[in-house]
């Protein structure tokens, strides 16, 4: 059992009911903590999970998402999770939090896990369009499970995990898919070029057509519909669906109004502390500092972690934030599983291949001249576990120590024997 220091803590309120928000409940829970806890969520549905609703949550016929946690979690470990309640105000002066309908709640410490929000385009306003999904919510999924019941033509406008993801599934239903991407390639914040040619050229085959270096400029509409779009070539695209997937942003706004530290995220310590000691933040809408420079990433794997360590450290228990940065992505046939972190700006991008590329089971091993700095794995679950887990090891793994068929598990158990 954890000693706590505990005497001035008594009620912890969490904004967000993400991975992040339900972690963090439950690991306070976990290290003994016996106070108040409440969850302030704006969604209406019991927290779920968000990665399968642009897998495989559209192929299923039914409309049950995977929950996080079942509703008897929530009051077995006497958690008070408010649903479809919007936070309007907080005020650090006084430890209170104004919700809709002037609800007032005090807290000793105080959570933000409010994760992030879609990308909308600049010039165009989709709001009320019918046939146009910009995937967030369970309930965008639904819609757009039904709007592909019924449509024949998909265009997606943005080609990162989420417009692939709904193209595969949208192939698999036998729709024509048309991605429309405003630069050169494939998730170009995620893996690097040579991957990236390689899916291009699969979904390819699959049937999915590709328009690069296009922005859409313009649409036509009727009444609450839209009828094509026009890009900056002056291209007219016409379909009866349409997704937009352009891409996220920090959700800030409440870290903003009351002056917290914003640097592309709420900035947070190595101890998940924002510039208000009693004020915490995690999961998609941090900031970190990672390698003198500040980091933001969107995972599964960073939610938890980051909800691990607050949690700790809101009780007492000094624990650092040492980031393992991994992400995954179900395309076709194929699971995309990535650790550590790909840029453009590399120096000497040197790549060693493990495995096969033409069964479609490799690993890309991805250096920055000497430097190991991402691994990127296809329907390779060993190698990505084998190399997650040793990740702080990686330093000692140079590129010529890496031959297509060696045997990686060995390779691993004598690095540091």
């Amino acid at each position: 059992m954890y000693k706590n220091n505990m005497k001035d803590i008594n009620k912890i309120i969490i904004v967000g009911a993400g991975h992040s928000g339900v972690q963090a409940a439950a690991s306070l829970r976990e290290k003994q903590y016996q106070g108040e806890i409440t969850i302030i969520e704006k969604e209406t549905h019991i927290p779920y999970q968000k990665p399968p609703l642009s897998k495989k949550f559209l192929l299923d016929k039914k409309n049950t998402a995977s929950l996080l946690r079942s509703d008897e979690w929530y009051k077995k470990n006497n958690i008070n999770l408010l649903n479809n309640k919007n936070v309007i105000q907080i005020d650090r002066n006084k430890k209170i939090i104004l919700v809709q309908k002037n609800k007032k709640y005090s807290y000793d410490k105080l959570i933000l896990a409010t994760g992030s929000r879609n990308r909308n385009f600049d010039a165009l306003n989709f709001e009320d369009i019918k046939n146009v999904i910009n995937l967030r919510s369970l309930n965008d999924s639904i819609h757009l499970k039904i709007l592909l019941s019924k449509s024949n033509d998909l265009i997606i406008v943005g080609a990162g995990f989420i417009g692939l993801e709904v193209a595969s599934i949208a192939r698999k239903l036998n729709k024509k898919v048309t991605i429309v991407e405003a630069g050169n390639r494939v998730m170009p914040r995620n893996v690097s070029k040579d991957l990236s040619d390689w899916y291009i050229d699969y979904h390819k085959k699959k049937g999915v057509k590709f328009l690069f270096n296009e922005k859409v400029i313009s649409t036509e509409q009727m009444k609450d519909k839209i009828l094509s779009l026009t890009t900056q070539s002056k291209k007219i695209l016409r379909a009866d669906c349409f997704l937009t997937a352009i891409g996220s942003l920090p959700e800030t706004s409440l870290a903003e109004q009351i002056g917290l530290e914003i640097k592309n995220g709420i900035c947070v310590n190595e101890y998940m502390q924002t510039n208000d000691p009693d004020i915490y933040a995690i999961g998609d809408c941090t900031s970190f500092v990672n390698n003198k420079m500040y980091l933001r990433l969107e995972s599964i794997q960073n939610a938890v972690d980051q909800s691990k360590v607050a949690a700790s450290n809101i009780l007492s228990i000094k624990e650092k934030y040492f980031p393992t940065p991994w992400f995954w992505s179900d395309q076709f046939d194929l699971k995309l599983q990535i650790v550590g972190i790909i840029s453009d700006n590399l120096k000497n991008n040197i790549i060693k291949i493990l495995g096969s590329i033409e069964q479609s089971e490799f690993s890309n091993l991805i250096f920055d001249d000497d430097k190991l700095v991402s691994i990127e794995s296809i329907n390779r679950p060993a190698h990505h576990m084998l190399f997650k887990n040793r990740f702080k090891d990686w330093h000692l793994i140079k590129p010529d120590m890496i031959k297509p068929d060696m045997d990686i598990k060995l390779f691993l158990k004598n690095l540091t024997e």
